[in-house]
């Protein structure tokens, strides 16, 4: 093990505790969820947490070392943000150590050596003496597997945090505790009987894949039935120990559910709409990111005893109603003082500073990088929720444009729809999806007449993992405003040239979108401010079509693509006479504008290693399926169906006056 394991990918997310990343688990303060994934990191929001809950420590052996006095000699702002904290380094930003020697004094660092800011171990003799415990873990962590390892001054082992990468429990002596402010992520909770740092005293504490808490070993453990999942903000239904969901059914009974949906892509209940949370105690709103029920204000929640309205973690992008706090002993992870009856970070702009949040303090008591849209720099984020104080792409329509003219509320995103209505030219179909994109989910969606009024064909189809209006053969074109003749693999009707455009708005035709190898009939143009599809800007007034280019010289970008084709794009040919660089690249796509081996079966000839062109490789190239492919085929009469190639096994698979001794690709015999 060295120090070069220590960095960000495995310390920096653990001891930055709960809520690292985006939605990690997440932490309900006060909720039933209280302990969901305490200190997990590195991880997705699956809807709970890593499969050690702090059981019992395995007991190594060893004797106990009583590591003298813990005087704690670190900076008290960067203590107050995680108990780990210790120094602020060049930046401002509170970190662990910047030197050796913040480990040495630090009573809450996990080792010796000071590596990427943080505090680590490489063996045994490392922590010999050292407050965690006299063992070097396999994560590179100074720690225990029993209290008997531990001294008087921090006499409790107890599961300190999850390292997920490492797929690895941290344990580490601890001292006794008299609130859970004093605790770590992976013993949360301060049991008052004993003074000692646990996972849990009651279910409340538990949460997601461990919902019961065993109070004999203060641990939180899975469930043996549905009645130990109502609670459950996953789902009532019980299945290998964890709470979830099978049906949306499991979703309509529980007491706290994320929404009234089960969701796929979680494993969890959940929601995609905001009717999904309609009376759902943790909000109104349907944050579709994660895929939660969510609010953004205390009016929002009005199902008691959830009446406050806060974040899941520090530097969550969306809030959720919880019980109010009374003392910060209520509150656990990063929301660890109660102010106004909320668990929060902070208070006021001066508890973030040097925090990796950010250095403002927003609505719900979190810490965030922006309180005004000139705090966002980022092309792609310029604006700033004053809600979450996060920078965003859009807060109304009026900061969206082109394909994205709509602003997404929910999740501050620039979308192609807010409704169907949206979408009645849209090419994709007249339906709007959740995720605010246009698409169909029946023919009628498809149809002119019915649905959107330029769609690529009037069936729904799916193409490349997508389901939208396109063709499968061109009798579904038509209708179609797009052309009269079906690409088909693309599933897109298209026109040869504007003959073929005989709809009164889209009557010119041309390329759907830079490097296209197609056309289709769309709306002519008269100047280059008519031609609005990214890439092609260019009008050419002869033809009435927009294009990336009109003559050679609007093509200086690439060298090798430096002539305008007759479709209006840059191109290394306008003609197959043009395609010599290569031998096997002779054809030229007149619309794409490159020399490729074939671009129909035509160009597949006796020399070629088949007799049929693959158009749906970014480079097309012939290649056979069956025996009867290469039939006359001058490389072999059997098909080499793993490399799709005409080849030969024998000099009798050849030609008259051919023998089998040739070599395609260095590994296909071929006949010469």
């Amino acid at each position: 093990m060295t120090l070069k394991v220590l960095t960000a990918t495995l310390l920096v997310s653990a001891l930055a505790f709960v809520g690292c990343g985006d939605d990690a688990g997440t932490t309900v303060p006060g909720g039933p969820d209280a302990s969901v994934d305490k200190g997990t990191v590195d991880t997705p929001d699956q809807g709970g947490p890593s499969d050690d809950k702090g059981g019992p420590a395995v007991d190594k052996g060893g004797p106990a070392v009583d590591q003298g006095p813990l005087a704690d000699p670190c900076d008290p702002s960067c203590r107050a943000k995680q108990p780990f904290l210790c120094v602020k380094n060049g930046s401002g930003e509170c970190v662990e150590c910047t030197d050796s020697a913040h480990c040495a004094g630090n009573p809450l660092s996990f080792g010796p050596t000071c590596g990427s800011e943080y505090c680590a171990c490489e063996t045994d003799t490392d922590c010999v003496g050292h407050p965690r415990g006299p063992t070097c873990s396999v994560a590179g962590t100074c720690g225990c597997a029993k209290d008997g390892d531990c001294g008087t001054k921090a006499p409790h082992c107890v599961f300190a945090f999850f390292l997920q990468s490492q797929g690895a429990a941290i344990y580490g002596c601890w001292p006794t505790c008299t609130g859970n402010p004093d605790c770590p992520p992976g013993a949360p909770i301060c049991d008052a009987a004993t003074s000692r740092c646990v996972s849990c005293t009651d279910n409340s504490d538990c949460g997601n894949d461990t919902p019961i808490c065993n109070t004999t070993t203060n641990t939180c453990e899975g469930c043996t039935g549905t009645a130990d999942c109502a609670d459950s903000p996953n789902g009532t239904a019980c299945d290998a120990g964890a709470c979830t969901c099978v049906t949306d059914t499991d979703c309509s009974t529980g007491t706290y559910l994320w929404g009234g949906g089960c969701s796929t892509d979680y494993g969890r209940c959940g929601c995609t709409t905001d009717a999904q949370c309609a009376g759902n105690p943790n909000g109104p709103t349907c944050f579709t990111t994660f895929e939660k029920c969510s609010c953004k204000a205390d009016t929002d929640c009005t199902t008691a005893p959830y009446t406050k309205c806060g974040l899941p973690y520090d530097g969550a992008l969306y809030g959720h109603c919880q019980k109010a706090c009374s003392t910060n002993a209520d509150c656990t992870g990063t929301l660890k003082s109660c102010d106004n009856g909320l668990c929060v970070a902070c208070s006021a702009d001066a508890d973030c500073v040097g925090s990796a949040e950010g250095p403002y303090c927003n609505a719900l008591g979190g810490c965030a990088p922006c309180k005004a849209d000139s705090d966002c720099t980022g092309a792609s984020a310029p604006k700033c929720d004053t809600d979450f104080g996060q920078c965003v792409a859009c807060k109304v329509d009026g900061d969206c444009s082109g394909d994205t003219p709509y602003c997404n509320l929910t999740n501050n995103s620039c979308v192609t729809c807010k409704t169907d209505a949206d979408c009645g030219d849209d090419p994709f179909g007249g339906k709007c999806g959740s995720d605010g994109s246009c698409a169909c989910s029946v023919d009628a969606e498809c149809s002119t007449a019915t649905g959107t009024t330029y769609p690529w064909g009037n069936k729904c189809v799916t193409s490349n993992g997508a389901t939208r209006c396109g063709c499968d053969d061109s009798a579904q074109c038509a209708d179609s405003p797009h052309g009269d003749t079906c690409k088909v693999d693309f599933n897109a009707c298209t026109c040869a040239d504007s003959t073929a455009c005989t709809d009164a708005t889209y009557n010119k035709c041309g390329l759907p979108f830079l490097g296209a190898s197609f056309l289709h009939c769309a709306k002519g143009c008269t100047t280059d401010t008519d031609c609005t599809e990214q890439g092609l800007g260019k009008c050419n007034t002869t033809s009435g079509a927009c294009g990336e280019c009109v003559v050679d010289g609007d093509c200086t970008a690439d060298p090798d693509r430096n002539v305008c084709n007759d479709a209006g794009q840059c191109a290394e040919c306008k003609a197959s006479s043009d395609c010599t660089a290569q031998p096997f690249l002779i054809t030229c796509d007149i619309v794409e504008g490159g020399c490729y081996e074939c671009i129909s079966d035509a160009d597949c000839g006796v020399d070629s290693l088949g007799n049929k062109c693959e158009t749906a490789s970014y480079s097309p190239y012939c290649i056979c399926e069956v025996d009867a492919d290469c039939t006359a085929n001058n490389n072999g009469h059997v098909c080499d169906t793993g490399n799709g190639a005409c080849s030969c096994n024998g000099d009798t698979d050849c030609p008259t006056g051919k023998t089998c001794t040739g070599m395609a690709f260095g590994s296909i015999p071929i006949c010469q």
